[in-house]
């Protein structure tokens, strides 16, 4: 029997990354992208990815909240990464967020692979403030037509403070997954089948083990949580 491609329980680890295939370059990510899950699955992991765990009528949104959730995020960040609203809002600020802006957190729960487009805008170009900017404004002129009270559309008007909000921390952001030294480049990236980004995610997913391990053995469970309740009675 065929194993259920979509299982009720996530992924310790998720892929974030621009798919698209209009280009040369969306096609080029796209396959290297299908090898790394591959190279993680043959480690034993399963890799959630929006391709292979979403049908027709998911929700995006609720993926990206998965993905926020995640022990451990591989960011596969090219330019038009960088520029995306689903990548950089929906998913990138939700794990910032949900890291409570910790840096050393973040980078604890995120690894980036850099294509080399994105080299320049990964350390916060004029341009790359340009397009959020113009995106934040066009967004917003859009919305003070359609809803002007904010009565009608509060999805949209949050959606929109998420957006600035991302603006607002984009230096900080950018600046923390660019710190730690990762493979960058296509070459860098696939070299070895993998074998730095297997070895570093195997590492970080054991670190994360081992924290939950200790965490649980801190909270008291039958007789002493009893006793506990009694305390407090």
């Amino acid at each position: 029997m065929l194993a259920d491609p979509h299982p009720s329980h996530h992924p310790l680890l998720y892929v974030s990354y621009a798919w698209g295939h209009d280009s040369d370059a969306g096609r080029n990510r796209e396959a290297i992208v299908d090898d790394l899950c591959s190279a993680l699955l043959q480690d034993g992991l399963e890799v959630g990815r929006d391709k292979r765990r979403q049908r027709f009528g998911d929700s995006i949104e609720k993926f990206a909240a998965d993905i926020a959730r995640a022990d451990l995020v591989l960011l596969v960040v090219s330019q038009k990464y960088l520029r995306s609203y689903h990548c950089m809002v929906e998913e990138l600020y939700q794990i910032y967020q949900r890291c409570y802006r910790d840096r050393v957190e973040f980078q604890q729960r995120t690894c980036l692979l850099l294509f080399d487009d994105a080299d320049a805008d990964i350390g916060v170009t004029d341009e790359l403030i340009k397009h959020w900017k113009n995106f934040e404004q066009h967004e917003e002129q859009q919305l003070q037509r359609l809803d002007p009270r904010r009565t009608s559309s509060p999805h949209a008007w949050q959606a929109l403070d998420r957006t600035s909000e991302m603006i607002s921390c984009l230096k900080d952001i950018l600046s923390a997954l660019r710190d730690p030294v990762m493979p960058r480049g296509t070459f860098e990236i696939s070299e070895d089948d993998f074998a730095a980004i297997r070895q570093l995610v195997r590492q970080r997913l054991d670190s994360c083990a081992q924290w939950r391990r200790q965490r649980s053995s801190l909270i008291p469970d039958g007789p002493e949580l009893q006793e506990i309740g009694r305390a407090h009675v």
